[in-house]
């Protein structure tokens, strides 16, 4: 009888950026009006360059707590939830990559703060614990998803969720590029057959 031994292996489509190109204006909010500890920014506000207050209203934050990088993040909970928002080109069809990183308001009653983002057809639920994080020490998380653009233009919304209290998810480097299919593999092993 021979042996035959194979390496079998299961492959997963992952959408990934296709460099550091950045599709968004201002995506660390460096740029706008100047803050200090924080800046709270009502509806309709531009205050931010590239971005609108789409609903009630975020905080923009300078020395309050740790940034990611730069010297300006957002609390998306200003005094109550509220959503910020930017429109960008986009080729219909495409697959566009979102990342950014997330932390959270170390304030509130609340340890886990919820938000979620919209794009084109997709919306996206994302928390952040802030147990044992303090505004020196953020814990900044990288996450993101992918959507397939629909439209000439796509609305990236970013909104808070939860209880209103003005203790919400933090935002920071939010970075849309066109995303390219790569098969990684996730598993594999031997599987021997034998045959006379």
């Amino acid at each position: 009888m021979r042996r035959i031994s194979l390496l079998l292996l299961a492959f997963t489509l992952v959408l990934v950026p296709a460099a550091n190109a950045n599709l968004l204006v201002n995506g660390s909010f460096e740029q706008g009006t100047p803050t200090g500890a924080f800046t709270t920014l009502h509806l309709n506000s531009t205050a931010i360059t590239g971005w609108t207050v789409t609903d009630e209203n975020i905080d923009i934050v300078g020395t309050y707590w740790q940034q990611k990088s730069g010297t300006r993040s957002i609390d998306l909970d200003g005094t109550v939830n509220g959503c910020l928002s930017q429109t960008f080109a986009t080729v219909p069809g495409q697959a566009y990559a979102v990342t950014f990183w997330l932390a959270g308001n170390p304030g509130g009653s609340v340890a886990t703060k919820t938000m979620f983002m919209r794009a084109a057809l997709d919306s996206v639920p994302f928390s952040f614990t802030t147990t044992g994080h303090t505004t020196a020490n953020m814990g900044w998380i990288q996450q993101g998803f992918s959507f397939i653009a629909t439209g000439a233009t796509t609305t990236l919304d970013m909104c808070g969720t939860g209880l209103n209290d003005g203790w919400g998810c933090a935002i920071d480097d939010v970075v849309v590029d066109v995303a390219l299919p790569t098969a990684r593999s996730t598993w594999g092993r031997i599987k021997t057959i034998y045959r006379p």
